[in-house]
């Protein structure tokens, strides 16, 4: 697990890095008061492209079963999750 003051290195270094092709985006970000906000919208993206990404791994009878109901997939996905 990454600890907070790796991270904090890890992003220093990312704007650092950043700084040197336009030291302009770094000052947009430091000014930023929503990064919060973005970070939870962030992660809120994230979340539904992973979803997606699996969703298009189905064939179309499993996206069908899905979709009419015969199939719950978060059901499906929390019986996996128990089992580790």
């Amino acid at each position: 697990m990454t600890t907070v003051s790796e991270m904090k290195n890890n992003i220093a270094a990312q704007l650092r890095g950043m700084a040197r092709v336009d030291i302009g985006r770094v000052e947009m970000i430091a000014a930023g008061t929503d990064l919060k906000y973005l970070a939870h919208e962030e992660i809120a993206r994230r979340r539904v492209m992973s979803r997606g990404q699996f969703i298009q791994s189905l064939t179309d009878a499993e996206l069908a079963a899905v979709e009419a109901g015969r199939v719950d997939l978060a059901e499906i996905a929390c019986q996996v999750c128990t089992e580790f």
